[in-house]
């Protein structure tokens, strides 16, 4: 009896030992594949993280440039997308966590790009802010030089107005009687009836800044008080 069932006994063993070892390797492998998707779950998580603070980042660039503001609005709603995915994705779809993590390098560098085009623009506005600010200084300067010369110009013409008036000098009055005889010759007072003509005699003083020609002479007789 005891021969008969002594190779019964040994298959049995090499049974148990393999389903030991199918047991064990199972075992392994689920614990690896655990492992794997553990990993992966929290590249995900990370990936939510890192997508966050880009958009952030995205949302902080400012410009006054329309056209790179609608580029950097459609930048952030790919991200906005990107990140709703990353909520239903499965762990075990790694081909798309790659693809993820990948677009997340490609959207930090098209951020870089848009971060140097606006240093570019803010250094362009300043630089014209400033030349904006030197021309209207230059043109107050010359505002003012105008407003000057304008002043100084008409000072000129009226120091030329009166500098052109020609002076009298060696004035003499002569009192004429109806024979044209001078009857003040003594300095004497004359009554007014017997005076008949007044002529008068002066020279004109050379004035090189009066224009020549004609000139009516206008002459003044005040009564002596």
């Amino acid at each position: 009896m005891q021969n008969f069932w002594k190779p019964n006994v040994r298959i049995r063993d090499f049974i148990i030992i393999g389903l030991i070892i199918s047991i064990v390797f199972l075992y392994l492998d689920l614990n690896k594949k655990n492992e794997a998707i553990a990993y992966i779950n929290n590249e995900k998580e990370e990936l939510k993280k890192d997508y966050k603070k880009l958009l952030s980042e995205y949302q902080t660039l400012q410009t006054d440039n329309d056209t790179l503001n609608v580029k950097i609005k459609n930048e952030e709603e790919k991200i906005m997308a990107i990140m709703e995915e990353l909520k239903t994705v499965k762990a075990e779809n790694t081909t798309r966590i790659r693809e993820y993590k990948n677009e997340l390098n490609v959207l930090r560098e098209i951020m870089k790009g848009y971060i140097a085009q606006i240093d570019s623009l803010n250094k362009l506005n300043q630089q014209l802010l400033a030349e904006n600010i030197e021309v209207k200084s230059n043109f107050q300067e010359a505002k003012g030089q105008i407003h000057h010369l304008s002043k100084v110009r008409q000072e000129l013409e009226s120091k030329v107005t009166i500098g052109s008036v020609i002076q009298a000098k060696n004035i003499g009055v002569l009192l004429l009687n109806e024979n044209d005889k001078v009857i003040n010759k003594d300095g004497a007072l004359i009554k007014a009836r017997k005076v008949y003509k007044i002529k008068t005699n002066f020279t004109l003083r050379e004035n090189p800044l009066a224009p020549s020609g004609e000139r009516f002479v206008y002459l003044v007789f005040a009564r002596k008080l």
